[in-house]
């Protein structure tokens, strides 16, 4: 999957650079991205709560956590639940999009 990603922004000159690691142990320094997006994953991360918790520490005050989810998924976290959890991570809702079977909420770090 990587590769075929790498090669489509190769071919389409995307300004995107894709990473492997470890969601609980992101290898950035804290205050580094605008945006995170966690399609499909988070409920299937073990240590869910260290992983919102350690992208919360590499986003930017301000930046935005967009957690997506789709029905078809057979441990489909609910909405509220995925609120739960980010709030849990210090982070707050700030809007979210799509119906029962397809949703993206956003959050946002708060600015100290």
């Amino acid at each position: 999957m990587i590769s075929l990603a790498n090669a489509k922004i190769k071919n389409n000159k995307l300004p995107v650079r894709l990473f492997l690691g470890d969601v609980r142990n992101i290898h950035f320094l804290s205050n580094k991205f605008d945006v995170v997006f966690v399609f499909t994953v988070l409920h299937h991360v073990v240590g869910w709560q260290g992983a919102l918790k350690e992208i919360n520490r590499v986003l930017k005050p301000g930046g935005i956590v967009s957690l997506c989810e789709l029905f078809i998924d057979p441990d489909y976290p609910l909405r509220k639940t995925e609120k739960k959890w980010a709030k849990k991570a210090g982070l707050e809702f700030h809007e979210g999009f799509g119906n029962f079977f397809v949703y993206q909420l956003n959050f946002i770090k708060k600015r100290t």
